[in-house]
C-alpha cells in the first residue's frame, strides 16, 4: 500500500489495529505538524516526500500500546475512560500476537503487515530523538521533519521543542538523553528551508488538518472509543 493510500485509508488501519483514542490523537497532531512543513518546504536543495511523511507519522506509534500504564492519571486526559478494561483486552491482544518486544518492534510488524512502502517502514523505524545527534549529518530531511514532528507533540496539545523535553524529562526522568540543544538544533536546520517559523506551528493550525485526516470512512472502533 503506498502512502497516498495510507493516509486515505488511516481511520479504518487504526480501526482495524484497535488503536485507542489519545493515540490517535497524537499521531494526527504529529503528522498535521509534518504536513504543515512540507507545505511550506522552500528549498529544491533538499528533496522531500510529503505523502511518505504524514503516512509513516500517522503510523509511527500504532504499537504503543503494548507499553501502555492504564493507571497514570494523565493518560487518559478526557478520552473514555470507562473503556479502561476493553483496552486493556486489546493491550493483551496486542502482546500474544506480536510478542513481549519493545514496542518499537511491535510497530514495526504491525506497519510491515499493512504492506506499506519501505521508505515509510524506514522512515518508522529510524525516528526518534535519541537519534537526533547522528540524524544532523544526513541529508535525510523526511527523517529529520518526522523525528522533529513527533516531538512537538504532547500530551494534551502541540508544544514547543522545550515543552515537550521538559515534560519527558518531569515524566520520565533526566537521563534519557533527551537534550534541549539537540532539539533546537535540529528545528534550526528544518527551518532554514521552510517559509515559515516554528511559532507558527501551533495548536490551532494543525486542528484543519487532524478534522481531514479524521473525516476519512471510520468503522466501528472509533464509535466504540468515542472518537469523534
Amino acid at each position: 500500500m503506498d502512502s497516498s493510500k495510507i493516509i486515505k485509508s488511516i481511520n479504518q488501519i487504526y480501526d482495524e489495529l484497535n488503536i485507542i483514542p489519545h493515540l490517535r490523537m497524537h499521531m494526527f497532531r504529529a503528522a498535521a505538524i509534518g504536513e504543515i512543513i512540507a507545505e511550506n518546504w522552500s528549498t529544491k536543495s533538499f528533496a522531500i516526500h510529503k505523502d511518505d511523511i504524514i503516512a509513516a507519522l500517522l503510523l509511527h506509534d500504532i504499537g504503543n500500546i503494548a507499553k501502555f500504564n492504564f493507571d497514570e492519571p494523565l493518560f487518559w486526559h478526557g478520552h473514555d475512560s470507562e473503556y479502561i478494561e476493553y483496552w486493556k483486552g486489546i493491550k493483551r491482544e496486542t502482546i500474544e500476537k506480536y510478542g513481549t518486544q519493545s514496542d518499537y518492534a511491535i510497530t514495526a510488524k504491525m506497519a510491515e503487515g499493512l504492506g506499506i512502502s519501505e521508505r515509510a517502514i524506514f522512515l518508522i523505524s529510524n525516528m526518534g530523538f535519541t537519534k537526533i545527534d547522528s540524524m544532523m549529518q544526513s541529508d535525510d530531511f523526511d527523517l529529520k521533519i518526522c523525528t522533529y514532528a513527533d516531538q512537538r507533540v504532547g500530551p494534551l496539545s502541540v508544544v514547543s521543542i522545550s515543552e515537550r523535553l521538559e515534560d519527558l524529562r518531569r515524566r520520565y526522568g533526566k537521563e534519557n538523553g533527551w537534550k534541549d540543544e539537540s532539539g533546537l538544533r535540529l528545528e534550526r536546520q528544518i527551518f532554514e528551508n521552510v517559509s515559515i517559523t516554528p511559532l507558527t506551528i501551533t495548536e490551532s493550525a494543525v486542528q484543519k488538518y487532524i478534522h481531514r485526516y479524521m473525516d476519512q470512512k471510520s468503522g466501528s472502533a472509533g464509535k466504540i472509543t468515542g472518537l469523534r
